[in-house]
């Protein structure tokens, strides 16, 4: 996907959405036909560059940390003040200081940690929420990213706790974890989602046709924030809503679902997949996969779908297996056994 001599990353390279099957029969891999994977579109990523840069490092690999250093002029906007763009830089900055030794990408980090503090709002219901940018009216919900600010700037506070702007930053953290605790103090233990103008259970939509899917990152994510948070300031609501989030996704949920394939009790009996066209595997299983998460009813209720369905191909919204949900899945419990080991 990355262009070496550029350092810039393709949008997309697929052949759409047209295709259900097996994955070796999508494309003949001849170049000129239909069935081509289509390259278009660029995109930036500050987590290719985070990722590359902690790879070359730990492998002693020029090739990765020089990948991630050509990405970082693309992918890096010094003049940005949102708070996702400020959250993502801040692992990349410091896992670029780590592979490089280059004290300009902890200044980097150092400012993001302060554009990430100016975020935090409050307002009649909660305080201590980020919103998108400084001043923001409104917290910055996001269904897959939601605790990816708190988390950067407790990661920044895992390394800088003796900086002269932790002191204020580990205040904005400690406000972040009431709002965490706050948002889930409800029967089912779980973060609701708060956009200031509205708090519902599970993701709000105009129309039964438009797009959604189940907050599984949300959870995981929030899970992930919460453990680090809880590994600098010691909080014990911060490991107990963290606990509260896994435990959801793991099967504390009103079907006693757990959504990591395989495991658990209770297991979906299908998953939106096109392994499903795979002989004998008519479930189209995906082992170790996390799946979107538990849907609203519908446009209008707010009350938790799954979709049960025995054979065919079930709901995208609830029943189909995501990359992000595993990631925010492996960094949460990656946490939690750092605060098991005490390491």
């Amino acid at each position: 996907m990355q262009d070496p001599k550029t350092g810039a990353l393709w949008g997309q390279h697929s052949s759409g959405y047209g295709y259900w099957g097996i994955p070796e029969r999508e494309t003949d891999n001849r170049i000129g036909g239909d069935d081509d994977r289509v390259a278009s579109g660029q995109t930036t990523s500050r987590w290719l560059v985070a990722s590359f840069a902690h790879l070359g490092a730990a492998l002693a690999s020029e090739e990765y940390v020089g990948r991630a250093l050509a990405h970082w002029p693309l992918a890096y906007n010094s003049e940005s003040d949102a708070v996702s763009h400020a959250a993502e830089t801040m692992f990349a900055a410091l896992e670029l200081e780590r592979a490089t030794g280059d004290g300009m990408y902890r200044t980097v980090a150092d400012d993001c940690a302060r554009k990430i503090v100016a975020c935090q709002g409050s307002d009649d219901r909660y305080s201590g929420w980020f919103a998108g940018t400084p001043g923001g009216g409104a917290p910055a919900y996001a269904v897959v990213d939601d605790g990816l600010p708190g988390a950067a700037l407790a990661h920044w506070l895992h390394n800088s706790a003796n900086h002269p702007f932790a002191a204020e930053a580990l205040a904005c953290l400690e406000r972040y974890v009431g709002f965490l605790r706050a948002v889930s103090d409800n029967q089912l233990n779980i973060a609701r989602a708060y956009r200031g103008n509205s708090e519902t259970w599970f993701y709000q939509y105009e129309t039964d046709r438009d797009w959604y899917v189940g907050q599984n990152s949300q959870y995981l994510s929030d899970a992930w924030a919460a453990f680090i948070s809880h590994r600098v300031t010691g909080s014990s609501e911060a490991l107990a809503v963290g606990l509260d989030q896994l435990d959801w996704v793991l099967g504390r949920n009103p079907y006693g679902l757990c959504m990591l394939h395989g495991e658990g009790r209770v297991n979906t009996a299908t998953a939106h997949h096109r392994y499903n066209t795979i002989v004998g595997q008519p479930q189209g299983a995906v082992p170790g996969s996390v799946f979107n998460g538990i849907v609203r009813f519908n446009a209008r209720n707010d009350i938790p779908l799954w979709d049960l369905i025995e054979q065919g191909t079930p709901r995208y919204q609830c029943n189909e297996p995501w990359l992000p949900h595993n990631a925010y899945y492996l960094m949460a419990v990656s946490e939690l056994g750092a605060i098991r080991g005490g390491t």
